[in-house]
Order: structure tokens, then C-alpha cells, then sequence
């Protein structure tokens, strides 16, 4: 006999670090839904973690490239095979095409928009990927009922594109408001996040191995680890902690001063992208340095809780660490207000909107 679900969600990813996913699949869960989400098993994946929603993962013999993507889809279609359902929500464009199995259903298809997945680094410069992917979205797109997305610069970018509505639901931290270590030199920094091409580590890096008066500790790990690693070996100012599981975050970011958002202007995913590291940092008390792109302006200017960067440059980033090492009474100033952030952005005001579009 087949398990029978309210809700089931589809990732690309290894369940446990998606912090998204797991927000989202709680809330649902949290009504009285009976939710699955199912995910990819790799070769470093932690075993699945106890929530009030029931978890599955995928095995694939193939881990990147057409051959990976076609497998994922044909694996996660013949899981569903197994599972009765009302409501299913796909991830991404490299889930999006799962949808157009129910175009003709009775099944409520949602789908769950993180980035601008056609203007990852990834596909700058190969315009034939580019264009496939845009293209597998205006074909799968017609399946989809309902449409969200983690900010409104990418609604307003996807409703025009997909001459649909966009909602938004934002990547919101549960309300814990501590605070980050008292502003001192030297000034102790933190990276939380994949170690992927794009994020301005190469720089940062660059930019600390020059100063005596700043650390650095990189939390996360991806395919940039052992070049980065490289790069820093050299440095006692420098360390890695590789992936930490979500319950062992807290302790670790409390300990730092500032966290860094640092991304490559070039990508337009990036540039309309809203972190879920941004209001991370801010729930813990720690300021962020990040980049002057919209989504990040508008708190930043609203809240003076961190310094927006211009570009993601050794020579930005060194002058900017100048500015805030001469004067930490600023990074105080800064540190105060994060509170105030999270007072109006947190996932318990955000899952009312979630919990209305289901």
C-alpha cells in the first residue's frame, strides 16, 4: 500500500543543510499537514535528522552535468510512483520538469524559485546551457500552479519573464536575537556558506593574509575548499571549520564580529539574491559586510547594521577592513541594531504568508 502525503517537496540538494527547506516543511508540518521531502543521498551526507516531517533521500550514480539532472528527474518521477499526494513542490529548475507529470492532475503543483537559476555563475559564459535551462522553465512553467520566489527583485524579474504571479517568501532566520562577540581587535570575522565560485573568498583571503588585525573563519564547505585551503595554508589568522549542522551554528557565529556576504557582481543571481547567511549573521549579532546590491541595500540602509562593499575586489575589501578597525565603535553601533532587524524580518512573520498561498 502506497504512504499517502498532504504535501510532498522536491530538493536537488542533501536535506540536511537545506535550512530552507527544513523552515518551510516545519511550518507546513506545524498545521496538521503531513509533509515528505525528499532529497539527494551523497557520499558525505550526515544521517537525516529528527522533524515534524517525514524525510526520504534519492541515490544517484551520477553527480554532475545532462546525465546527472536527467537521472534526478526519472528517480524522483519514480519514487512519486510509490506515494499518493495533493499538493507537490519542486525546487528550482533542476526539479521544475517533475511538474509536467501532473499538468492534467489533480495535484496542486507549487513551485519554489531560491535563485535566478539561469544566471548562476555556473552558466556565465555558455550561453547553449543558458538557453536550456530557459528554456526547460518556459516549458515546465505552464504545469505550475503556484509560484514563489526568496525576494521581490526576483518576483518582479519572474513574473515578467513568466507573464505570472510571484509571491515571495524570504529566507527568515526563527527569531533567536543573541549577540556576537564585543568589538575588539583584532577584529574576528566569519564566512558561512558553500565554498562555491562567485562568493569573493579568493579575496577575502587575499585581503586578511595582509593584515595582522583581522580573522577569519569559513564555515561551509564545496567544491573551492582545497584551493582555498591552499591559498590560506600560510596563515594562523586563518582557519576552516568545514559543514556545521544547523543546531551547532549558534555557538559557533557568536563567537565572531562580523560575517561576510561577499558576491561576483557579474551574476545576476547573485546580484538579486537575498542570503540565507544575511539574516543569519543578523540573528546572532553580528553585522554584515556585504554587497551593495539591491536586496541587501534596502536593510542595510533601513537598520545601519553592517557596511555595504562596492565591488568584491582585495583592494575594497582591505580598505574597507581599514575603515572598521580604526573606528569599532561603529561595529558597536552596528551590533546594537541587529536586533531591531530581526524584530520585523523572522520566519515567525514570514510562515503566515507561507502557510496562505497553501
Amino acid at each position: 500500500m502506497s504512504a499517502s502525503y498532504d504535501i510532498v517537496c522536491l530538493v536537488s540538494n542533501d536535506i540536511t543543510y537545506d535550512r530552507r527547506m527544513i523552515r518551510i516543511c516545519s511550518a507546513l508540518a506545524e498545521t496538521g499537514k503531513s509533509v515528505l521531502l525528499i532529497g539527494r543521498q551523497l557520499p558525505s551526507s550526515e544521517p537525516l535528522g529528527k522533524w515534524p516531517f517525514d524525510t526520504d533521500r534519492v541515490v544517484c550514480k551520477y553527480y554532475h552535468g545532462p546525465m546527472f539532472y536527467a537521472e534526478l528527474i526519472w528517480r524522483f518521477k519514480k519514487y512519486l510512483q510509490k506515494v499518493d499526494f495533493s499538493n507537490l513542490v519542486v525546487t528550482d529548475l533542476d526539479t521544475i520538469a517533475v511538474a509536467r507529470s501532473y499538468k492534467s492532475s489533480k495535484v496542486k503543483v507549487f513551485c519554489d524559485l531560491h535563485e535566478y537559476f539561469e544566471e548562476t555563475p555556473e552558466l556565465i559564459g555558455k550561453p547553449i546551457k543558458k538557453w536550456m535551462w530557459s528554456k526547460l522553465s518556459r516549458l515546465s512553467i505552464s504545469s505550475i500552479d503556484v509560484i514563489y520566489t526568496v525576494n521581490q527583485s526576483l518576483a518582479d524579474i519572474f513574473s515578467i519573464n513568466y507573464n505570472r504571479e510571484v509571491s515571495v517568501i524570504r529566507n527568515l532566520p526563527d527569531p533567536l536575537k543573541l549577540q556576537g562577540q564585543p568589538a575588539s581587535l583584532p577584529l574576528k570575522t566569519v564566512y558561512l556558506g558553500v565554498l562555491n565560485p562567485g562568493r569573493g573568498l579568493e579575496a577575502i583571503i587575499q585581503a586578511i593574509k595582509q593584515r595582522e588585525d583581522v580573522m577569519l573563519t569559513i564555515i561551509g564547505d564545496g567544491p573551492l575548499k582545497k584551493d582555498l585551503e591552499r591559498l590560506a595554508r600560510d596563515s594562523t589568522r586563518i582557519s576552516f571549520k568545514g559543514a556545521l549542522l544547523p543546531d551547532q551554528l549558534s555557538d559557533e557565529l557568536t563567537q565572531h564580529h562580523l560575517g561576510w556576504n561577499v558576491l561576483d557582481d557579474t551574476s545576476k543571481s547573485y546580484y538579486y539574491s537575498l542570503a540565507n547567511k544575511f539574516y543569519d549573521y543578523l540573528n546572532h549579532g553580528l553585522p554584515t559586510l556585504t554587497m551593495d546590491f539591491p536586496e541587501y541595500r534596502n536593510v542595510i540602509e533601513a537598520y545601519d547594521c553592517g557596511m555595504l562593499l562596492k565591488d568584491a575586489s582585495v583592494a575594497v575589501i582591505n580598505d574597507t577592513l581599514s575603515l572598521i578597525t580604526a573606528d569599532l565603535g561603529q561595529v558597536k553601533r552596528w551590533q546594537s541594531n541587529c536586533p531591531l532587524v530581526i524584530t520585523d524580518h523572522n520566519w515567525s512573520l514570514e510562515s503566515k504568508k507561507l502557510l496562505s498561498l497553501f
